[in-house]
């Protein structure tokens, strides 16, 4: 039995996994983290802190060895431990069969066409937090916007009812077209182009880069302006 487990165990090690594009990872009214289905957001597991931190060291648009991961966990969590290591895998186990981690091969094409009526029906960026972000952009006709993981375009559509220079990146060319619609539909101009954010370098002059969706829409329920500016200036906005 013990052979076994160790042969398991570094069959896992030598995986390559990424967070599955159907799920998310929120925090409950408590403030404890949770995941959930996008298609299913009523339905919702609330996981612990050690697997709330593995999540974070796995990509969403690449896949990473778990062996590399745990590395990345090491150094946000200190020195390892026989017992803690246990609970790391038994961790990325759970993780991998409720569906947040896959391996690459099982959904090679991430944010697809079938979830773009999700995104624009139920996955809109509230208006008070999008007029908090021109409001602390200093948000002008002649300022120049970038909007990292676009999505269906909501955030840069709204902010291009003032400044005339907004341009949205996805990595998602179904949820490019959509934005595209959303933009024409709403009647103001907007550039939207593929990339990813990963490759990005910043620079905090005259630029607004829109803080990820996930990381606030927890908040945001209770408390809108708060919530965002909390999030929102460590950033470097």
């Amino acid at each position: 039995m013990e052979r076994v487990e160790i042969t398991s165990a570094c069959e896992l090690l030598s995986k390559r996994l990424r967070q599955s594009h159907e799920f998310a990872q929120t925090f409950d009214n408590a403030g404890k983290s949770v995941i959930y289905q996008f298609t299913h957001p009523d339905r919702f597991l609330r996981v612990s802190e050690i697997a709330r931190v593995l999540i974070s060291c796995f990509a969403a648009n690449y896949p990473t060895e778990v062996s590399q991961a745990l590395v990345t966990f090491d150094r946000h969590c200190g020195t390892d431990s026989p017992s803690r290591s246990k609970a790391v895998l038994s961790a990325i186990r759970k993780l991998i069969k409720i569906g947040f981690l896959i391996e690459e091969s099982v959904e090679p094409q991430g944010y697809s066409e079938p979830m773009v009526p999700y995104y624009v029906r139920s996955r809109a960026i509230p208006s008070l937090v999008c007029d908090e972000v021109a409001r602390m952009g200093n948000l002008r006709a002649q300022t120049r916007v970038l909007d990292v993981g676009t999505g269906t375009g909501h955030l840069a559509i709204h902010l291009a009812r003032t400044s005339n220079h907004v341009t949205g990146m996805d990595i998602s060319m179904p949820f490019l077209k959509a934005a595209r619609q959303q933009a024409a539909s709403s009647g103001v101009n907007v550039k939207f182009v593929w990339g990813s954010g990963d490759k990005l370098v910043f620079s905090r002059k005259n630029m607004i880069s829109s803080p990820c969706h996930r990381y606030f829409i927890g908040l945001i329920r209770f408390a809108p302006h708060a919530a965002f500016i909390s999030v929102w200036k460590p950033m470097g906005a």
